[in-house]
């Protein structure tokens, strides 16, 4: 950081526990999306009565959680009706033009929540998958899946792989090797930046079908490969494997 944007240094009790209880509102927010909260006051089903009876949830439980999104300025409430704040329209209602809840809700949430669960035992080099590493371990081997976790990842990160596009000039370059590149959103910005441009991906075989969609539905499959582990490359004649 530079200085102008160091953050300032905590002085009261309180910001410590704004801290402390920060997971809170992150809990809160994981939670409605798993229920499409926002998307059912989007469509009508806006006091809560209705939303209890649209999502299964009980409305004393559901009030709670309401309660929780209120305080953090997610939604508000006037008349008895719930209204989405407006980013909460723009990017966690289904079908809004920058709708990117399985983004938050299962590349945060799932995976990135559940990671900072082990952050004390990997500082101590403790290893949580005793046969594979941690990435590989809790995509895989948790129950999110490859292809929904690099879909969610894709549709939170076209915004900014196109900035930065605007940050970083490729222009005149011929080759991307974009290592861990999972769905290829930067890569396929950079191609579609830089017509002379082609791409190589690398990253776990799991996520290669996904991969490959997206660079079909750019139109760019002709400039963009993918290789994973034991993908036999060439080098100086000889065949070699890729491995993490």
């Amino acid at each position: 950081m530079t200085g102008s944007e160091q953050i300032k240094p905590i002085e009261d009790v309180r910001g410590i526990s704004a801290i402390t209880y920060g997971f809170m509102a992150s809990k809160a927010l994981f939670a409605a999306l798993d229920f499409d909260l926002f998307t059912h006051i989007a469509r009508g089903i806006d006091t809560p009565p209705a939303l209890a009876k649209a999502t299964g949830i009980p409305e004393n439980r559901l009030v709670t959680l309401l309660t929780a999104l209120k305080s953090v300025g997610l939604v508000s409430q006037h008349g008895g009706r719930l209204n989405n704040a407006p980013a909460t329209a723009k990017f966690l209602v289904a079908g809004a033009p920058g709708d990117f809840r399985d983004y938050v809700r299962l590349v945060n949430g799932a995976f990135g929540y559940e990671s900072f669960r082990h952050l004390s035992a990997a500082l101590r080099g403790e290893r949580v998958f005793p046969d594979k590493g941690f990435y590989e371990g809790l995509i895989y081997s948790s129950g999110i899946g490859g292809d929904q976790f690099s879909s969610a990842q894709h549709s939170g990160s076209l915004g900014p792989s196109r900035l930065m596009t605007k940050r970083v000039d490729l222009g005149g370059r011929k080759q991307l090797l974009d290592v861990g590149g999972g769905s290829g959103a930067y890569t396929l910005a950079f191609c579609a930046a830089n017509p002379s441009l082609k791409a190589t991906i690398l990253d776990f075989p799991q996520t290669v079908e996904t991969a490959k969609k997206y660079a079909q539905q750019s139109g760019l499959t002709d400039r963009v490969r993918h290789l994973w582990p034991e993908t036999p490359l060439q080098r100086n004649g000889r065949k070699i494997t890729t491995s993490f």
